[in-house]
C-alpha cells in the first residue's frame, strides 16, 4: 500500500513556494489505488442526515454485496455504511470533536457530487479492508474520502455490520484528525483512532486486542513504537488515551488534538493535565500502576470496565529475589513477580535513580491484585524496607514516567539482607528466607514469565555513559489481530504513504508543496483471543 503516485503542486510567487491543494485520485475519477472499472454500474446512497454519501457498484467487477433484505432496490451494505457513518459522526460531535472537512473547505469543490463525506465501496481483494485518503490540504488542514471493502468476503470479521462499525469509527477519526493538523505522530494518529472505536462501541474487541498489544510491550516508551510497518503497539497506545479519558473525561481528547496541532504532543498533554491539577509524569505513573489491575489479576476496584477481558501484563521475570542490572525507558514500565517466602523484604540501589518510580503490590492466594504495599521514588544508597510480609506472590513495578532523552540503567536489589549486599547495601534485621535459592518456577498466573526473557538492553546498545538511548529496533512491527467470532471489531494496520518524504506521521518537510496522504487498514492475522 506504499506505491500509489500522487501529484503535488506548487506555485512560485515572489520567490516563495505557496502550498496548493494536491488532489488524490478517487475510484470514480481514476488514479486511485483502487479504481472502479469502466464496466461497473455506479450508484450512490445518501445517509439519513445527508452528511455522508456512499458510492458503490450495483453490477460489475466491484459489485457490492447485492443482498436487499428490505426490498427497496438498494443493497443493504451501502445503506448500513451510510447509517453507521451518521451514528459515528454523531458520537464524535457529541464528544466535542470537529467534523471532517469537506472538499470545498480546501478549495476542491464537491468531488463526489455533493459536500457530503464520501465513502467508496471497492474490491480490496483481501489486501486491506479500508482507508482514509486525503484529497488535499490547505493551511495545514486536510479533507478526503474513505474507501472500504465492497463485501468483506475475504475477511474474518464476525459480521458485515461489525466490520463497518470498526472501519467507520477508526478511519473517520483519521478524517477528524485531518481537520486539526496534517502531520501526526503515528502513536497519536493510530492510538486515538483505536480509542475512537471504543468511544463509538465501548469494549469493542478490536480495541481490547490492541490494548493487549501495548501491555505485551509495556517496557517500551508509549511514544516510541517499533520502526517499520505500523505495528500493533502504535494502535495499542489507545489504552493510554482510554486511561486519560476515564480519569479526566472525554473532553480531554478534543483539547489535546487542538493543542497538539501546534505544540509537541507530550508537552501539550502535560499542560492540559496541569490545568487538571496533575502532570504527564504523575498521570503516566498512575497509568502504569493501573495496568497491573488487568487480566486474571483484576479486582473490583479496577478503573478499566473491560480490565478482566484483557490478557493483561506479563512479568519480565519471576523469582524469589532480584539483583538486576536493568534499563528503564522513559514513559514506560517493567514488572517483576516476587515469590516471597515470608519475612522482611527490602529494596535498594546504590546508583542514581532520579526520575524512577517503584511500587510493590500484593496478590491474593487466587492471584487477584490486593493491597499496594508501597509506592516510592528510589534514592541512591537508601534501603527501602517493606516490612515483615507474609509468604506469597507480589508484583514489583519499576517505571520511568518522565519525558527524557535517554533511558536510565541501574543495578537494583530486591530481597533480604544478603541480596541487598549485592548492591553494596546493608540492612538491620534478618533476611527473608534463602536468598541464594533458585527462582520458584511453580505454576499460576505468572508461570509464562519464568525468568526466560530477552533483556531490555536488547533495544539499544549501551551509551558510553551507561544511560543508553531510546528503543528503535529495526525489525518490522507485528500487524493487527484477527477478528474473532463475536464480531466486536477488526484489526489491521493503517499503512500510509506520502508524496513528500518525512510527512505524516512525524515528518515536517513539505518542500513548499501541498501534501497528499493515504491511510489503509491491512488485514494481518494472529491467534484469536481466548
Amino acid at each position: 500500500m506504499r506505491t500509489q503516485a500522487r501529484r503535488v503542486l506548487s506555485l512560485a510567487l515572489g520567490g516563495l513556494f505557496v502550498p496548493v491543494v494536491a488532489v488524490a485520485g478517487r475510484p470514480d475519477t481514476g488514479g486511485a489505488l483502487h479504481d472502479f472499472e469502466a464496466t461497473d454500474d455506479l450508484a450512490y446512497v445518501d445517509s439519513p442526515s445527508g452528511r455522508v454519501r456512499v458510492h458503490y457498484s450495483a453490477a460489475g467487477p466491484n459489485e457490492t454485496n447485492p443482498t436487499d433484505a428490505d426490498g427497496d432496490d438498494v443493497p443493504d451494505l451501502p445503506q448500513e455504511v451510510a447509517r453507521t457513518a451518521d451514528a459515528v459522526l454523531d458520537a464524535f460531535t457529541a464528544a466535542g470533536f470537529r467534523s471532517p472537512l469537506n472538499e470545498s473547505a480546501v478549495g476542491l469543490g464537491p468531488l463526489g457530487g455533493s459536500d457530503a463525506f464520501d465513502f467508496y465501496l471497492v474490491d480490496f481483494g483481501g489486501g486491506a479492508d479500508g482507508l482514509f485518503a486525503p484529497d488535499g490540504c490547505r493551511q495545514g488542514l486536510c479533507a478526503g474520502h474513505m474507501l472500504i471493502d465492497n463485501d468483506f468476503a475475504e475477511y474474518n470479521y464476525g459480521s458485515v455490520p461489525a466490520a463497518i462499525r470498526v472501519l467507520a469509527s477508526h478511519e473517520m477519526f483519521h478524517a477528524v484528525q485531518a481537520a486539526y493538523a496534517d502531520d501526526w505522530e503515528v502513536w497519536i494518529s493510530e492510538g486515538t483512532a483505536v480509542w475512537a472505536e471504543d468511544l463509538f462501541q465501548p469494549g469493542v474487541r478490536d480495541f481490547l486486542d490492541f490494548a493487549d498489544a501495548y501491555l505485551a510491550d509495556a517496557e517500551r516508551p508509549v511514544d516510541r513504537p517499533p520502526v517499520g510497518p505500523v505495528p500493533a503497539f502504535a494502535y495499542g497506545t489507545a489504552l493510554f488515551f482510554k486511561y486519560l479519558t476515564l480519569r479526566f473525561g472525554d473532553a480531554l481528547l478534543p483539547e489535546l488534538l487542538t493543542a497538539a496541532a501546534t505544540t509537541p504532543p507530550l508537552d501539550a498533554l502535560d499542560a492540559l493535565l496541569g490545568d487538571r491539577d496533575s502532570s504527564l509524569s504523575a498521570t503516566f505513573d498512575a497509568f502504569t500502576v493501573e495496568n497491573i489491575n488487568t487480566g486474571a489479576r483484576t479486582n473490583d476496584g479496577a478503573l478499566y470496565p473491560f480490565a478482566a477481558r484483557l490478557q493483561g501484563l506479563a512479568a519480565e521475570a519471576r523469582a524469589e529475589t532480584f539483583t538486576e542490572d536493568y534499563r528503564f525507558y522513559p514513559l514506560a514500565a517493567t514488572y517483576f513477580t516476587v515469590v516471597h517466602p515470608g519475612g522482611p523484604l527490602y529494596f535498594g540501589t546504590a546508583e542514581d535513580a532520579t526520575g524512577l518510580s517503584m511500587s510493590l503490590h500484593a496478590l491474593t492466594d487466587r492471584g487477584v491484585l490486593a493491597d499496594t504495599i508501597d509506592t516510592f521514588a528510589p534514592v541512591a544508597g537508601e534501603v527501602r524496607a517493606f516490612g515483615d510480609l507474609p509468604a506469597g506472590r507480589y508484583w514489583f513495578r519499576g517505571a520511568y514516567p518522565e519525558q527524557a532523552a535517554n533511558s536510565r540503567k541501574i543495578l537494583f536489589c530486591l530481597g533480604g539482607a544478603a541480596t541487598l549486599a549485592g548492591c553494596g547495601l546493608s540492612v538491620d534485621g534478618p533476611e527473608p528466607g534463602d536468598d541464594a535459592g533458585p527462582p520458584d518456577a511453580a505454576g499460576g498466573d505468572d508461570a509464562r514469565t519464568a525468568d526466560a526473557r530477552a533483556p531490555a538492553d536488547a533495544f539499544v546498545a549501551d551509551a558510553p555513559d551507561g544511560t543508553g538511548g531510546l528503543p528503535g529496533d529495526a525489525a518490522p512491527g507485528a500487524g493487527g489481530p484477527a477478528e474473532d467470532a463475536d464480531g466486536g471489531g477488526g484489526g489491521g494496520g493503517c499503512a500510509f504513504a506520502s508524496a513528500v518524504p518525512g510527512t505524516w506521521p512525524g515528518g515536517a518537510a513539505l518542500f513548499g508543496a501541498g501534501l497528499a496522504l493515504l491511510f489503509s487498514r491491512r488485514r494481518r492475522s494472529r491467534p484469536a483471543r481466548p
